[in-house]
Parts: C-alpha cells; structure tokens; sequence
C-alpha cells in the first residue's frame, strides 16, 4: 500500500523532502490529518507546500500564521509560490489564483512544486485564470490533459 511504502521510505530516510511531502499527501488522501499535519511539521516553512498541508490537515492557525510571516519579512523569490499553495490549502480561491499570477511574473517554479495534475488545483483547475497560468508557464498545449482531470 502507500502507506507502506511511505513508511518504508521514511525509515530509509527521515529528512527526506520528497518523503515527508508524499507522505503527508498520501495520510492527508487516507482522511489522516494528524499523521499528515506530523510530518508537515518536520518541513522548513519555507517549503511552498507545507501551508497547503497545514490547512488540509486541520492547522488552520498556522496556515494563516505562515502568510502572517510572509507579510512581515521582506519579499523572498518564491513567497507567492508560498502564498498560493497557502491559499489553495485554505479555499481562498481568489487570492490563490492571483498569487499564482504574481508568482509567473516573478518566474517562480510553482509547476514543479506541485505537478499541474495534482489534487492542490482542484478548486481552480476549471478557471479560465488557471489555463492562462498554464500558458504563461509554457503549459498550455497539456491543459486538456490538466483541466479534464
């Protein structure tokens, strides 16, 4: 099973990014929270994901706190990136569709974060803002495959 194989790579390896991200991922499909919101926890907050899995796992809280964060240090490549994953987690559609287009601007790397295809678009994927994303990001010949999932 997942879980398994989750298990079995963090015993290989307990700092592991891709573990720790998958795992949460894999806990937070399986309706786990707590063991999803656990290996968050061991996650630098700097990681674009971990607001997405803080408000998917039920840290509403430090969710908000870690945008509180970005809004009191000065701007870092990679903050709106951080916001929209944030954002996303939290159902605030809106500011993650305009975080996502502040973040094209800036040339961040937000489809390699977290693949077009996954379950943190699924509250935008039908907007017409997010097939204009994937176009700016040089996506856009894949959107049927990304939108019709």
């Amino acid at each position: 099973s997942a879980v398994a194989e989750a298990r079995r790579a963090f015993e290989t390896d307990t700092t592991n990014l891709t573990t720790l991200l998958h795992g949460a991922a894999i806990y937070l499909a399986m309706n786990r929270p707590k063991e999803a919101h656990a290996l968050v926890m061991r996650l630098a907050p700097t990681t674009p994901p971990v607001g997405y899995h803080l408000a998917k796992s039920g840290d509403v809280a430090g969710a908000r706190q870690l945008l509180e964060r970005l809004d009191a240090r000065p701007p870092e490549w990679g903050d709106e990136s951080r916001r929209a994953f944030t954002y996303l987690g939290l159902g605030d559609t809106a500011n993650a569709l305009a975080a996502l287009e502040r973040a094209t601007t800036a040339g961040e790397l937000w489809p390699t974060d977290a693949r077009p295809t996954d379950e943190t678009y699924d509250s935008i994927r039908q907007s017409a803002r997010f097939r204009v994303l994937l176009d700016r990001v040089g996506l856009g010949r894949f959107a049927p495959l990304i939108v019709g999932r």
